[in-house]
């Protein structure tokens, strides 16, 4: 449904160096939340999952992944990307703010294991 996108690697041991998913729906009910960029709902893009496999983290796939993001978003007419992290994903925290993505607003909800949990919500105009 095109909302897949993976970086493809010519490795006996992996196909992919990294994945993410890019749409238009989000995580959680964001209705409370005070966004900067004012946006309907088919000029918004969300990420999700960006992941890297570990034999390629720490050699810029991540911010090659996000620069592709922003090229994507743009592609589908969108005019802000937004996304949420767990506060404790210091790495991801990294990568937004150098790729120029503001922090907007936090939330508290359950993630997989039904435990509340802290997102920071990011977001970045196109």
């Amino acid at each position: 449904n095109g909302e897949l996108y993976v970086v493809p690697v010519d490795d006996e041991e992996f196909e992919y160096m990294g994945a993410m998913i890019i749409n238009r729906e989000y995580n959680f009910d964001y209705s409370d939340v005070e966004w900067t960029v004012k946006a309907g709902k088919d000029e918004i893009a969300v990420i999700h999952l960006l992941g890297v496999a570990v034999p390629f983290q720490g050699q810029g796939v991540a911010s090659f992944m996000v620069d592709e993001a922003k090229k994507i978003a743009r592609e589908k007419g969108a005019k802000v990307i937004r996304l949420d992290v767990l506060n404790t994903n210091l790495p991801a925290h990294q990568l937004y703010q150098k790729a120029g993505f503001a922090y907007v607003d936090s939330l508290r909800e359950p993630y997989e294991d039904g435990q509340l949990s802290d997102f920071l919500l990011y977001e970045y105009a196109l």
